[in-house]
């Protein structure tokens, strides 16, 4: 068979490199008017930087609350919305905004198509977070992610319950069972496909969680790798780059 007609893997990736830029400066100009809108809203004239760009597919479900930046204002340092891998169909995708507490960003951040954002309480994310694929933030309370997280596909943080559980025995008293518990992340955390972290968790740094793993507790010490379910240290002593 005659392979030279196949590209060779840095012209693929050369190739792939220029599409995807072009790709998000049309995406970026297709996506002027919300994004003018949503810094407006919340920034104020300070909001002429356009210090978040936001996509045409953003879906701006609820726009209360509050965003505070942690550093000075640059145009396009915090991206919502835009293309998600190309293993996705992008044309069916949305990103999907409601704020009605505060979110809180410590500088540059990316958030691709597909994801959810939903907050009633305090959300904060570090330097140069990254949501890579659709995955979803549901903050009751408090979240705070470290600086350089990196979360992939379809992975879930929710530090709380939509309903409510009360005691049937002292029904009247309405005490809820299921309290609402803040979610830490730390720093240089990387997330892989399909993690569910649920409430009360804490993460720490130069971490690594398997993919399928659900974190239903915490994993305080560092430079670990965290898998299965339930789930446990598998192994120690690790660092990690992209």
């Amino acid at each position: 068979m005659d392979y030279s007609s196949y590209e060779k893997p840095e012209e693929y990736w050369e190739k792939k490199s220029k599409k995807t830029k072009l790709v998000l400066i049309v995406q970026v100009l297709l996506g002027i008017p919300k994004s003018i809108l949503f810094n407006l809203h919340y920034f104020g004239l300070k909001g002429i930087k356009l210090p978040v760009l936001v996509s045409s597919k953003t879906k701006m479900r609820k726009m209360k609350g509050s965003i505070l930046i942690n550093a000075p204002y640059k145009t396009g340092m915090i991206k919502l919305g835009f293309q998600a891998p190309e293993m996705y169909d992008n044309s069916k995708l949305s990103f999907v905004w409601i704020n009605d507490g505060l979110v809180e960003f410590e500088n540059t951040a990316s958030i691709r198509n597909g994801s959810v954002i939903r907050n009633y309480g305090h959300l904060i994310m570090g330097n140069k977070f990254h949501i890579s694929a659709p995955s979803r933030i549901i903050c009751y309370k408090h979240i705070r992610f470290g600086s350089n997280v990196l979360i992939g596909w379809d992975c879930e943080f929710a530090d709380g319950d939509a309903h409510k559980i009360y005691d049937s025995t002292d029904f009247d008293k309405k005490e809820r069972k299921n309290v609402n518990k803040p979610i830490i992340i730390g720093d240089r955390v990387w997330f892989s496909a399909h993690v569910k972290t649920l409430k009360g968790v804490i993460v720490g740094n130069d971490t690594v969680i398997a993919e399928g793993t659900v974190l239903s507790k915490s994993f305080k010490e560092n430079n670990i790798v965290v898998g299965g379910n339930p789930p446990k240290i598998l192994k120690k002593d690790i660092v990690w780059e992209i």
